[in-house]
């Protein structure tokens, strides 16, 4: 069943994702810290002619919505960038209707790609600036986050995941 009504789309940058998931009785709040690229993104909406995508400065772990406002969520290409994973996900989760869908795009450890290589793990330890996730301890993380559903998609170091709201 296709998704209806708000969806949130974190990190959204320019709106990459909820540029394509906006209209068809879906409107999409993309939130970032970074006026920049969303000043990028309205550029793109106004000159596409994308109606239902709506822009917001705001911070993933103090979200400004209410709980129970989404239909699903969007995190694509950011979580492994929050500084408390745990604290951004029960925030999204808090905004998200009991059995929302979200999908979210991030890295994962494994064994083809940049990632299977020592030096490449060692170099992002040691930069500290991003989380390579266990594809084995997410659905424990999603648990405390309020998620009851993890279907994982890893191709290489990029793993793909819906995950439900409870």
């Amino acid at each position: 069943t296709p998704i209806k009504g708000l969806v949130i789309d974190v990190a959204t940058g320019p709106g990459t994702y909820g540029r394509r998931v906006a209209g068809d009785g879906r409107t999409v709040y993309g939130i970032d810290i970074s006026q920049d690229m969303m000043s990028v993104g309205m550029e793109k909406v106004k000159r596409e002619g994308i109606s239902g995508m709506h822009f917001s400065r705001a911070d993933v772990e103090a979200l400004p919505f209410g709980e129970g406002v989404f239909a699903a969520g969007i995190a694509s290409g950011c979580l492994h960038l929050f500084p408390d994973t745990l604290k951004a996900l029960h925030e999204i989760s808090r905004t998200l209707l009991p059995g929302a869908p979200l999908v979210v795009v991030t890295f994962a450890w494994g064994d083809r790609g940049i990632l299977k290589y020592d030096w490449a793990r060692q170099r992002i330890r040691a930069r500290g600036r991003m989380t390579i996730f266990d594809i084995h301890t997410l659905p424990a993380l999603l648990d405390q986050a309020g998620f009851d559903f993890f279907d994982p998609d890893a191709r290489g170091g990029v793993l793909l995941f819906r995950a439900r709201k409870r």
